[in-house]
């Protein structure tokens, strides 16, 4: 093993350590560790950071995010993925607006007052419940977050 790994790491150093998504600011930054380990002769230790960030408002909170020792659960790859990494996606995604939603775009102009009236139990009775309508949703700062609560089974 100890022979393979400076072959890994050849191969990982040209992966591009910016990969940028077209037409928006955001991009991912990767980045491999160096201490790749073969675990109990089954499978490869290959830490992996990852990101999304964006020249224009990169994200600065720190990561926090500890893993556990890895439990080999049969599977052939697993991935982990923390707070921090959902975090960073969800603020780069409000800060460059992609975020907003816009029921007239996305339903194409067949949402109705009847339909909004009947999904949310509200009383629209002064208006056409024929009338065409839409519904603009906006995420607003702070941006956006996820707490994972971790439940004990």
């Amino acid at each position: 093993m100890q022979l393979l790994v400076p072959t890994i790491n050849k191969l990982l150093d040209r992966i591009p350590h910016k990969i940028y998504f077209p037409g928006t600011p955001i991009h991912l930054d990767l980045g491999f560790a160096t201490n790749i380990q073969c675990k109990d002769r089954s499978h490869l230790y290959l830490p992996l950071a990852i990101e999304v960030q964006s020249d224009k408002d990169p994200f600065t909170e720190p990561n926090l995010a500890v893993f556990p020792n890895y439990t080999n659960s049969s599977y052939d790859m697993e991935v982990a993925v923390s707070e921090y990494f959902i975090d960073g996606l969800l603020f780069e995604l409000h800060k460059s607006g992609l975020i907003d939603i816009d029921t007239e775009k996305l339903l194409d102009g067949r949402l109705n007052v009847g339909l909004v009236a009947f999904g949310s139990g509200g009383d629209f009775d002064a208006f056409d419940s024929d009338a065409p309508c839409k519904i603009i949703l906006k995420s607003l700062d702070p941006y956006p977050r996820l707490e994972i609560n971790p439940v004990n089974s």
